[in-house]
């Protein structure tokens, strides 16, 4: 080998090395001063806390990212600190309604310590809260739908449910915070637990997006990717209300309905009701009419539908919401959607 290609390959090792000095004397002094969980730090904002933010993108020739190589060093500095962890023993204790709930710390660590920034991983906790009876006791299985696709989803019994996210929030801050050593080793890790009557009813895993809309509380959930947003709305009446797994199969800005007489704006259809003569079903924003239910008129005398009505069953099918979220999820769904409704 060259004796210029030779010192090329020494300085290159030689840079290395001092790179990854660098980065465990900075980790492990970041690790003892700063305050706040690193748990629910980014990769970015680790790369800030641990002064890299000015490396490049990508380390010489290994297609390292910086963050990923702070987020491995991290990830095995709390392996190592588990180990020191006096927590054979400790318990989580989560709290409802007066009643306590105890778990030890084994059904956790540390299978559930991720290699990413996050330290512990929330579908590895949700896996865990699942399992738990506090979980089977407000979120039990209801009923199962199925469509003519033969596509099932399971629908969750109850309008009041376990809030898992906060849940699950609350207990990473916690081992996080007892695994650094922020908070001093205990026997007991306590956490209270929370209800809401405004969580969904399915689990955001039967398709990439789709809506979900519950004619028992007047809400429809928009999921993507996993998480949701929750809307109020005004459905159908009980004994109208178009239970199933539909499919949106026509849009428009401005629909206009021969059998009542309105306008129905942002509209999306996804079902015929065969009992009001295939008539189309479909999301839509709050009504507006012509004076006699007229097919035009001037729009100073379009007479507008009452906001107030969100939240009230008060259609034969169509599911209404105010004009702003209406115009969300217009912009969101798109044809071939589902939209899965219950009671």
């Amino acid at each position: 080998m060259p004796k210029k290609s030779f010192g090329a390959y020494l300085l290159l090792i030689l840079l290395i090395v001092l790179a990854s000095t660098f980065l465990i004397v900075n980790t492990s002094k970041a690790q003892s001063t700063y305050s706040t969980p690193l748990a629910t730090q980014t990769p970015e904002a680790l790369l800030s806390i641990f002064s890299f933010s000015k490396l490049p993108t990508r380390i010489f020739t290994f297609n390292i990212a910086p963050s990923n190589i702070i987020n491995i060093l991290f990830a095995k500095q709390i392996q190592e600190q588990l180990k020191k962890c006096d927590c054979t023993n400790t318990k989580l204790k989560i709290t409802l309604n007066r009643k306590t709930y105890s778990y030890p710390l084994t059904l956790i660590l540390p299978r559930c310590i991720s290699t990413n920034s996050q330290i512990l991983d929330d579908n590895c906790l949700l896996t865990f809260i699942k399992q738990t009876e506090l979980y089977k006791k407000y979120n039990k299985a209801s009923y199962e739908l199925t469509n003519k696709k033969d596509q099932k989803v399971t629908i969750l019994g109850g309008d009041i449910q376990l809030d898992t996210n906060s849940l699950i929030a609350d207990t990473r801050e916690q081992l996080t915070a007892m695994i650094l050593k922020q908070i001093p080793t205990s026997k007991t890790i306590s956490i209270k637990a929370k209800l809401s009557n405004l969580l969904p009813n399915t689990d955001g895993t039967f398709a990439n997006r789709y809506l979900e809309a519950d004619g028992s509380r007047q809400l429809i959930f928009y999921w993507e990717d996993g998480k949701y947003r929750v809307f109020h709305m005004s459905g159908a009446y009980k004994y109208w209300n178009p239970v199933g797994i539909h499919q949106f199969f026509y849009k428009s800005e401005n629909a206009w309905s021969k059998y009542t007489g309105v306008w129905m704006p942002y509209w999306m259809a996804f079902a015929k009701d065969p009992n009001q003569d295939n008539a189309l079903l479909g999301v839509h924003g709050l009504i507006y009419w012509c004076p006699n239910h007229k097919y035009d008129c001037e729009p100073d005398k379009y007479i507008y539908e009452n906001k107030a009505n969100i939240g009230i069953p008060r259609s034969k099918g169509c599911l209404r919401l105010r004009n702003d979220d209406i115009i969300f999820l217009y912009n969101k769904i798109q044809i071939g959607d589902y939209i899965i409704v219950h009671d």
